[in-house]
């Protein structure tokens, strides 16, 4: 078992490799992970869910005001004829 022996060369570029690839997988593993309790899980599910409500809500009083808006200038339109306004 000659270290220039070029079977001996492979397995131990092989083995150095997998002993990097393996200490690197730990500690991204160990670093990166990070455990949340029931309670935080919930607390930002509950944060993701509420703006789109707040939003659709918003939506919801513009499109009312809108629909507001053209009923008054119907209104309007309906009265103006009758008046004196607009016979000039």
């Amino acid at each position: 078992m000659d270290v220039s022996d070029p079977q001996t060369l492979g397995f131990m570029v092989f083995g150095g490799f997998m002993f990097i690839s393996a200490v690197g997988i730990a500690l991204v593993s160990t670093l990166s992970m990070k455990e949340t309790s029931y309670e935080d899980a919930l607390a930002k599910q509950r944060r993701k869910q509420q703006p789109p409500t707040r939003a659709e809500k918003k939506k919801k009083d513009k499109n009312q005001e809108k629909k507001n808006k053209a009923k008054r200038k119907e209104e309007k339109l309906e009265e103006e004829p009758g008046s004196d306004a607009g016979e000039e």
